[in-house]
């Protein structure tokens, strides 16, 4: 791992055009985006119905349903939303509700057919309430967590693997070599993916431009690959985030056939709007292989094996 910033030098540049598939969305804030089938599900919070999962039609771009509502009740969320994870095998949507201590299973298959048992949750007393990442991995949870620069530095714990009886199996401590106080603020906006074999965790900050790459193999958490590309600027003894002077990196992240398709800006937004508009390709050692260029900012990304296409949700503005 390389202890300075230096962007990645990509192989492979080029452009491209897309195909817009859908009429404009209205959603507060898009939380992720996935390709199963003959849909597009988008997870984001509709002000209007007070719905979060959402499913289109592939090839026409129509809205098919909407469904989980917020709320606090049986097959409701609270934050589900932050922490939502997507089994291709077996078709379900898994949210882990930090507010509720519960992770909700939604079907996705039952819920484009409106099936009223679409939605199903599971409750864990024992959880801790707050986690920035929770990744269900089989019988077992990858806990991401992101202590306060206030906390004492000793009783850190970046990464616990428990299984479903809350027993720890595996313990990471490790962090880049970045300040306490700057690694508390970037690792808040952090975006992470896992491999559909789930032996392969990849993390990236959004506000300044730090990739990870963990392994899950036998029940252990290794550190795989770090990448410093740019730092998030500190202001006075403080961070520099969403303003002039930021550096962005990763909107979005998927891991998919050995590689890693991510949603890339890496500098400052200088005299435009448009970031995260970079297409940019890496393989699971961290070796940077290609970057698309294209005229939206990205908010997320999906890529399809079957379809050999990649779904994205942008913006113009």
């Amino acid at each position: 791992a390389s202890e300075e910033y230096v962007l990645p030098d990509f192989p492979r540049n080029s452009s491209a055009d897309l195909a817009i598939i859908s009429n404009d969305v209205y959603y507060n804030v898009i939380h992720d985006i996935y390709s199963y089938h003959n849909y597009i599900i988008v997870i984001a919070n509709d002000v209007a119905s007070g719905k979060y999962v959402h499913i289109y039609d592939k090839k026409s771009g129509d809205i098919i349903n909407s469904g989980l509502t917020r709320g606090r009740g049986q097959n409701e969320t609270m934050m589900g939303f932050m922490n939502t994870y997507f089994d291709k095998k077996s078709g379900l949507i898994k949210m882990w509700d930090s507010a509720k201590r519960s992770l909700l299973l939604i079907d996705v298959n039952a819920l484009a057919s409106a099936s009223p048992d679409a939605v199903s949750e599971i409750y864990y007393d024992f959880a801790d309430s707050w986690v920035r990442h929770r990744i269900p991995i089989d019988d077992k949870f990858l806990n991401v967590y992101n202590p306060s620069y206030l906390q004492e530095q000793d009783l850190y714990c970046r990464m616990v693997l428990n299984d479903n009886q809350n027993d720890t199996l595996s313990v990471l401590t490790d962090f880049p070599d970045i300040s306490v106080h700057e690694r508390y603020h970037i690792y808040n906006n952090s975006v992470a993916a896992l491999s559909d074999d789930s032996k392969t965790l990849v993390l990236g900050t959004s506000c300044g431009a730090i990739l990870e790459i963990f392994s899950i193999q036998s029940n252990q958490i290794k550190a795989e690959y770090t990448g410093k590309f740019s730092p998030v600027l500190m202001l006075d003894d403080n961070i520099g985030i969403d303003t002039d002077n930021t550096n962005y990196g990763f909107a979005d992240i998927d891991v998919v056939n050995g590689n890693i398709l991510t949603a890339f800006h890496g500098t400052k937004a200088i005299e435009t709007e448009i970031i995260f508009n970079d297409i940019a390709i890496w393989d699971l050692k961290g070796r940077p292989l290609r970057k698309i260029e294209i005229k939206y900012t990205i908010q997320r990304l999906t890529y399809d094996e079957k379809d050999k296409m990649l779904y994205l949700v942008v913006s113009d503005d």
